[in-house]
């Protein structure tokens, strides 16, 4: 079976510094990969990359057999989470994702249906009809996620996704991330903190100063 996501020998460079250095692995359908490092270590970096936002100096990466530089038919592939959220304070749940839906060109027949079932998949279903503005933080991260799950992505990235989460909402986050690896899922993770990461990734790799220093399976899951 092909990977995924096949990174080969990614690099970044800002103003004369290396932000990544030669960066490769594969990730494989059910794979969860945590993507640990510091602050600076050039996680994001690598995430925006992988989403089309931001082109590598040096190397490349397919994503689900595609080059980066097939933008449109990536974005089809692929769900990205960034670390900071961007809300629409005067929609109910439901208004937002049907914002979402109609921003992903889910199709008119199918928009109600895969409005269901994303927020089936992350327990917000009896939240629908509830502001935006009235969800805690875990609720929130979750509808983050409800709304990358519309367009049936193979591949999600996730820029620290439980990073301000309570225990217990990090717990319900990665049942929920569990759930979508048993459905195939490619999935990468990042976090500065392992205890984050460490009971639902199979895959973890470390990053410090742009370079990849450790890369393997077993964490978890």
């Amino acid at each position: 079976m092909p990977p995924l996501v096949k990174a080969d020998n990614i690099g970044k460079n800002y103003d004369g510094q290396q932000a990544l250095k030669g960066i490769s692995f594969e990730l494989y359908p059910g794979d969860i990969l945590g993507l640990l490092g510091p602050n600076g270590a050039g996680k994001t970096t690598l995430l925006r990359i992988l989403a089309t936002l931001v082109k590598p100096d040096e190397g490349t990466a397919l994503i689900n057999g595609g080059p980066l530089d097939e933008v449109d038919q990536i974005r089809r592939k692929i769900g990205y989470l960034p670390d900071f959220i961007g809300t629409y304070d005067e929609l109910t749940v439901d208004e937002y994702m049907e914002f979402f839906a109609r921003a992903y060109l889910v199709p008119p027949e199918r928009r109600e249906s895969a409005k269901l079932e994303a927020l089936e998949g992350t327990g917000l279903t009896e939240l629908k009809e509830k502001p935006v503005t009235a969800l805690s933080r875990g609720e929130t991260q979750r509808l983050a996620l409800a709304r990358l799950l519309m367009h049936d992505p193979a591949i999600l990235l996730l820029d620290e996704p439980v990073s301000g989460l309570d225990f217990q909402e990090q717990a319900r986050l990665g049942e929920i991330l569990k759930e979508l690896q048993r459905k195939g899922k490619a999935i990468i993770v990042s976090s500065p903190v392992l205890e984050e990461l460490k009971d639902f990734c199979n895959k973890l790799a470390v990053l410090d100063q742009g370079a990849l220093v450790a890369c393997g399976s077993g964490v978890g899951a």
